[in-house]
């Protein structure tokens, strides 16, 4: 949109030329400036003031700046409605044309550009300071470019002098044509490889979400068929532990008590050294048994892993058990 304000500028006076300057506040910040020589058609004569079109970052949302320049203020100075509305360098004065105050309501610069040549067709902006009337007058000074008063301009001249300057102005415009092209391709071309990239990155992204979101669905999967199995794995494992209890218990020889220990143990016994290891490591095997059953139903056991730990203890405990019936069998 930028591309097209300026585009209608440079062609609508070949004296015009753009340029991108920093802002004061942000030096890594541009914006664009059209700037150049605007005719002004003044009692007569064509005179041409040096103009500058400040494009602000919001624009077209904001009405542009318009300042004209003073090119000596030694020699010449504004009328006293622009003295109040210099630029910062004291060089240029701002205008503020209804146009321009009301911007937003039509946002075309033609109408601006427009407003501006009439108003100072009207009343030109600057005047000699060293001339008696505060008005310009032909042919009164010479050798000065650009302003009234001077009929040796040679800007103003230039159409009489060089006969080829039309075909001049027109390869210039080219040039600016070409330099607006050039640079907005080169933008372009800039933009399209940042969005193929952040649509690869995006791609990249969505192929992930969709191998996680697989893996999500089929960890749900198991996790589902555990539950349903949950019931059943647990009733055949109570079921194991019950037969491997009964099988036990219908083998179980006879335990020892404070009443009977005494009578098959004696000192320094190799005998008894046996019964004793024999019934201390069965009570180990009780307790880890508890144990193993405690973690099972926790979870955090193995069902395979429980029930062959289980079987292997369980046989340990029937082989001791047949032989502390033998060691305290008269």
């Amino acid at each position: 949109l930028i591309r097209k304000y300026v585009h209608d500028l440079l062609m609508s006076n070949d004296n015009l030329d753009f340029r991108l300057v920093s802002q004061a506040n942000s030096p890594s910040s541009y914006i664009i400036e059209v700037y150049g020589n605007l005719p002004i058609n003044y009692q007569g004569g064509t005179y041409l003031i040096i103009i500058s079109i400040l494009l602000p970052s919001l624009f077209p949302n904001v009405a542009p700046v318009i300042s004209f320049a003073n090119p000596d203020v030694t020699r010449f100075k504004a009328l006293s409605k622009y003295e109040s509305k210099k630029t910062s360098d004291g060089k240029g004065y701002y205008v503020s044309f209804s146009e321009l105050t009301g911007w937003t309501t039509h946002k075309n610069i033609g109408r601006v550009m427009t407003q501006i040549c009439q108003e100072f067709s009207k009343e030109y902006p600057l005047y000699d300071t060293s001339s008696v009337q505060q008005q310009p007058q032909q042919q009164q000074f010479g050798g000065y470019p650009g302003y009234p008063g001077y009929p040796n301009n040679q800007i103003n001249m230039g159409n009489m002098q060089n006969p080829n300057h039309n075909q001049t102005l027109g390869n210039e415009r080219e040039q600016c044509l070409g330099k607006i092209k050039k640079k907005y391709f080169d933008e372009s071309v800039e933009i399209a490889k940042k969005m193929e990239s952040d649509l690869n990155d995006q791609r990249t992204s969505l192929v992930e979400l969709r191998d996680t979101w697989l893996k999500l669905v089929d960890e749900e999967a198991k996790l589902s068929r555990l539950e349903n199995d949950a019931p059943l794995v647990i009733s055949e494992i109570s079921s194991k532990i019950g037969t491997l209890q009964s099988y036990i218990q219908s083998n179980e020889s006879v335990k020892l008590s404070a009443d009977n220990i005494s009578f098959v143990l004696t000192e320094a016994d190799e005998k008894s050294k046996v019964l004793l290891d024999v019934v201390t490591t069965n009570k180990a095997i009780e307790d880890t048994n508890l144990f193993l059953e405690n973690v099972f139903r926790a979870g955090k056991l193995d069902t395979e892993l429980f029930l062959r730990y289980y079987k292997d203890n369980c046989d340990k405990e029937f082989f001791n058990k047949h032989l502390i019936k033998k060691l305290t069998s008269n």
